[in-house]
Protein backbone atom coordinates (compact mmCIF):
# COMPACT_ATOMS: atom_id res chain seq x y z
CA UNK A 1 0.00 0.00 0.00
CA UNK A 2 1.40 3.14 -1.14
CA UNK A 3 0.44 6.21 1.23
CA UNK A 4 1.88 9.76 1.59
CA UNK A 5 6.20 9.03 1.94
CA UNK A 6 5.66 5.18 2.87
CA UNK A 7 5.04 1.85 1.53
CA UNK A 8 2.94 -0.05 3.87
CA UNK A 9 3.47 -4.14 3.70
CA UNK A 10 0.42 -6.39 4.62
CA UNK A 11 0.10 -9.67 4.29
CA UNK A 12 -2.55 -12.10 3.64
CA UNK A 13 -4.43 -13.80 6.66
CA UNK A 14 -5.71 -16.77 5.73
CA UNK A 15 -6.29 -19.49 8.25
CA UNK A 16 -4.87 -17.08 10.99
CA UNK A 17 -1.61 -18.07 9.55
CA UNK A 18 1.06 -15.45 8.63
CA UNK A 19 4.05 -16.68 6.80
CA UNK A 20 6.82 -13.79 8.06
CA UNK A 21 9.24 -15.87 6.41
CA UNK A 22 7.68 -14.00 3.22
CA UNK A 23 7.43 -10.66 4.80
CA UNK A 24 11.28 -10.13 5.77
CA UNK A 25 12.33 -11.26 2.36
CA UNK A 26 9.60 -8.67 0.42
CA UNK A 27 11.18 -6.34 2.80
CA UNK A 28 14.66 -7.08 2.07
CA UNK A 29 14.28 -6.69 -1.74
CA UNK A 30 11.81 -3.58 -1.50
CA UNK A 31 14.98 -2.19 0.76
CA UNK A 32 18.15 -3.30 -1.65
CA UNK A 33 16.27 -2.22 -4.38
CA UNK A 34 15.37 1.37 -3.25
CA UNK A 35 18.96 1.68 -2.27
CA UNK A 36 20.09 0.77 -5.80
CA UNK A 37 18.36 3.80 -7.22
CA UNK A 38 19.70 6.00 -4.28
CA UNK A 39 16.55 6.16 -2.53
CA UNK A 40 17.49 5.77 1.64
CA UNK A 41 14.51 4.24 3.50
CA UNK A 42 13.69 2.62 6.64
CA UNK A 43 11.59 0.16 8.03
CA UNK A 44 9.45 0.01 10.98
CA UNK A 45 7.71 -2.84 12.29
CA UNK A 46 3.55 -2.26 12.70
CA UNK A 47 1.25 -3.82 15.72
CA UNK A 48 -0.13 -6.06 13.44
CA UNK A 49 -3.86 -4.78 13.14
CA UNK A 50 -5.94 -6.75 10.56
CA UNK A 51 -8.21 -4.56 8.28
CA UNK A 52 -10.80 -6.48 5.51
CA UNK A 53 -10.54 -5.90 2.25
CA UNK A 54 -13.24 -8.01 -0.32
CA UNK A 55 -13.70 -10.15 2.56
CA UNK A 56 -10.09 -11.21 3.14
CA UNK A 57 -8.54 -10.17 6.03
CA UNK A 58 -4.62 -8.31 5.48
CA UNK A 59 -2.55 -8.10 8.99
CA UNK A 60 -0.70 -4.90 9.10
CA UNK A 61 3.62 -5.79 9.15
CA UNK A 62 5.43 -2.60 8.40
CA UNK A 63 5.87 0.34 6.86
CA UNK A 64 8.99 1.40 4.81
CA UNK A 65 9.67 5.34 5.32
CA UNK A 66 11.09 6.98 2.27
Amino acid sequence: ILKEHKIILTLINSDDKLNLSDAGIAMYYLENMAKSIGIKGKWELLDGREVIIDNDRYTYIAEFHI
